[in-house]
């Protein structure tokens, strides 16, 4: 299950070649993440960030990071400035997830609690007065990752700008940044592709939502129904990280969890990128309780922002052709209440 947030923005800037980057901000040289994946190091790059105007920006390294739950790589080093500062890309065309990593933890002369700034890439703004720790402390998270999927058609620059933001009580706010990745993203994988109607609107008949490429997604949450979290580095590339779903299933009676580890998985009429063959090894299993002649259900329920339409994108894969016989592959699906 994947949820993302689309929202109708201005057209795309244009942009310019380069291959799929992950910087570690703040840093020298490049490092290594627990899961083996590479980071560059900003400092001996060529994404070293711009002032704007010039004045205090600076790296900095958290006073302390969390073994048990933190990664080192990207989250011990920061950038952080109290003046406006961006990165600028070299891109291909095309369609990219932008993520960016924040540990809001306090630094070398950076409390946490003076961060409060926004995010533009292009025209797209991305964060609007965003606060990090405010963030995290809501979520009980010690790390936060903001994904996006944006459009950069051709020729010109991608720059991705943290401007801190004016707080009434204080304006001694920051803007700050862990760790940013391009990763270029088949066409089509979010965005509707050509000639497709788009997806459908619940509770509408016969009307469809076309996502095109003046329209910014914010990924609210992906999830792996019925498995273990699935990590960046175990998906194709695009290191999509699949969360568990357990905090966000409701009602579990009834129902339980059915596992096809060791079976290979078929990619019928869809590219393999689409998710990696471990999401389609687990699933929930729903019995129906003949002796109180009803059928259990399935609920998850995931936070989501007012005033947005959401895509929703439900995977679903067959383990046998004993599933099929007697409509045992049949099964309703309510969004909100409303039947999708």
């Amino acid at each position: 299950m994947a949820v993302t947030k689309p929202q109708q923005l201005p057209p795309m800037t244009r942009g310019v070649k380069m291959g799929d980057v992950a910087i570690n901000c703040g840093s020298v040289g490049n490092s290594a993440a627990l899961d083996g994946r590479e980071w560059i190091g900003e400092a001996s790059s060529k994404f070293m960030p711009s002032l704007q105007p010039r004045g205090k920006s600076r790296s900095s390294t958290a006073l302390q990071v969390s073994s048990l739950s933190v990664d080192p790589v990207p989250y011990t080093t920061a950038r952080i400035s109290a003046t406006p500062f961006y990165y600028t890309f070299q891109v291909s065309p095309g369609q990219k997830f932008i993520r960016l990593h924040f540990y809001p933890a306090s630094y070398r002369g950076f409390e946490k609690s003076m961060d409060f700034f926004t995010v533009k890439a292009g025209p797209f703004t991305l964060l609007r007065d965003f606060s990090a720790s405010y963030a995290a402390d809501t979520s009980s998270v010690k790390y936060l990752v903001k994904e996006f999927c944006v459009n950069v058609e051709e020729n010109r620059e991608l720059n991705i700008v943290f401007s801190p933001s004016l707080s009434s009580k204080s304006r001694n706010t920051c803007a700050f940044v862990n760790g940013i990745e391009l990763i270029s993203i088949p066409t089509g994988l979010y965005h509707t592709p050509d000639g497709d109607l788009g997806a459908r609107i619940v509770n509408l008949m016969n009307r469809f939502h076309v996502i095109d490429n003046s329209t910014a997604l914010e990924v609210i949450q992906r999830l792996n129904i019925g498995g273990n979290s699935i990590s960046p580095i175990e998906d194709f590339g695009m290191f999509r990280r699949w969360s568990e779903d357990a905090n966000y299933l409701l009602e579990p009676a009834g129902v339980h969890q059915v596992s096809h580890l060791a079976k290979r998985i078929k990619y019928t009429n869809m590219p393999a990128f689409i998710a990696p063959p471990k999401l389609y090894q687990t699933s929930w299993k729903i019995e129906r309780d003949a002796r109180a002649n009803k059928m259990h259900k399935l609920t998850w329920k995931i936070p989501a922002d007012l005033g947005f339409g959401y895509l929703v994108r439900l995977h679903v894969s067959q383990f046998g052709a004993e599933m099929s016989t007697n409509g045992q592959m049949e099964f309703r699906v309510l969004i909100n209440n409303h039947i999708a």
